[in-house]
């Protein structure tokens, strides 16, 4: 399995809107997977696995969220609630030609995906979520990191919250940065703005409960995590494939947060898995026992 290095980004402009980066793989003709990366994070997150997926015949479409690195922010923090990020990608997706497609979202990028699936479902063939922030997930330290936050990076900028941000975490792996490495690691902070930092936050505090619609709408779902994630999301996505009657638990080993990188090989195993038990006709019937069968006979094991 071979990742990506580089990229050729392609920009698109919102309605009354700023101009988001994307980049768009893979063949003109294959079903579309459209990424969804979490909050500070970039398209980056899935450079392990868009080579592989379009080997598979998948075309990728990874979408820089508004204010992360090259794309430009949105003024009014209320334009990152997960609902309006939620349109956001399927506003691009649709320009583009490439609904319906396969949301796979990862982190905060999971409860954006169940938006889209929710509010779209006619253009959502199938939802994969990542170490997901969606679903019942409650964040209960947003306020309180909004109010430490706000103030520090629109007065100071994100580099001195970064090391602000550092001394919070304080923890063994950050100790062992070397001034090199903790340089880079504040640039690529302030790739975020301070907008799209707050307004993320914001996002994840009020975001809805989207279980039990999600369990209603009872779309093909792939429910993923590390085996060393937080106690918090597994527990979440243990909630919801018990509940959703078309999902799918896989745990990817020696594997924390980012499972994907960590454990590419594995996790590659668990998506074109599920990816391959997809019949689209079956799919845009709604016929979901028979999708079931398929599933249950071809899956592969936990």
């Amino acid at each position: 399995m071979v990742g990506m290095t580089e990229i050729n980004l392609s920009y698109i402009e919102l309605v009354n809107g700023p101009k988001i980066a994307y980049v768009l793989n893979g063949p003109d003709d294959g079903p579309c997977i459209l990424l969804i990366h979490g909050w500070t994070g970039g398209i980056h997150e899935f450079y392990s696995v868009i080579p592989d997926l379009n080997t598979a015949g998948w075309q990728t479409l990874a979408i820089r969220m508004p204010g992360d690195e090259t794309s430009e922010s949105f003024s009014e923090l209320s334009s990152y609630s997960m609902i309006a990020l939620a349109d956001m990608h399927h506003d691009i997706a649709e320009r583009l030609g490439v609904v319906p497609v396969v949301v796979l979202g990862f982190s905060m990028g999971g409860a954006i995906a169940d938006e889209f699936v929710l509010r779209h479902p006619d253009d959502a063939r199938a939802l994969i979520v990542l170490g997901s922030a969606g679903f019942d997930w409650v964040d209960e330290k947003a306020q309180t990191d909004i109010d430490e936050a706000e103030p520090i990076v629109f007065d100071q900028g994100m580099e001195a919250h970064y090391d602000i941000w550092k001394q919070w975490t304080d923890s063994e792996a950050n100790r062992s940065f070397d001034e090199a490495e903790l340089a880079k690691r504040r640039a690529w902070w302030a790739r975020t703005s301070p907008n799209a930092y707050v307004g993320g936050l914001y996002g994840l505090r009020d975001k809805q409960d989207t279980l039990q619609k999600l369990v209603a709408l009872a779309k093909p779902t792939l429910i993923v995590h590390g085996h060393g994630e937080e106690d918090l999301i597994i527990e979440a996505s243990m909630r919801a494939s018990e509940q959703i009657p078309s999902s799918v638990l896989r745990v990817i080993p020696n594997s924390a947060h980012f499972a994907q990188n960590q454990n590419t090989p594995e996790f590659m195993t668990a998506l074109l898995g599920f990816l391959g038990t997809l019949d689209y006709e079956l799919a845009l019937t709604q016929d979901w026992a028979a999708w079931s069968m398929k599933r249950t006979a071809v899956a592969p094991g936990s």
